[in-house]
């Protein structure tokens, strides 16, 4: 299954400090949509097991199972159509991808 990056193109920058007497914001470092994080809690965590090895930015390899829930399409005034699909996970398995690495490579070394 191809991968395809979900990362959200770079916002244009207004200088509104001219039209505001507010502050402006300066650190909106939103990479990626609203709705595409996974969060965990310690019960769903002590299930999955060995996550607690896991560290900050370190790269993971997700694989689930789910049901779509729901499936809406907004007609809007301006003539654009918004679409949403919901995902209920159902099933997950998340490992860090040193450690697929690390087992990869030992697999092959053996043959």
């Amino acid at each position: 299954m191809k991968l395809t990056s979900m990362k959200l193109a770079p916002k244009k920058k207004e200088n509104t400090a001219d039209k505001c007497c507010a502050p402006v914001c300066c650190d909106d470092k939103d990479e990626f949509p609203y709705g595409l994080q996974i969060n965990l809690e310690t019960e769903q965590i002590k299930k999955l097991g060995g996550m607690g090895d896991f560290d900050i930015d370190e790269k993971v390899t997700i694989q689930a199972i789910g049901s779509i829930t729901k499936i809406e399409t907004e007609k809007r005034q301006n003539g654009e159509d918004r679409n949403s699909v919901r995902i209920q996970i159902e099933s997950i398995a998340i490992s860090s991808n040193s450690a697929f690495e690390k087992g990869f490579d030992e697999a092959t070394k053996k043959k």
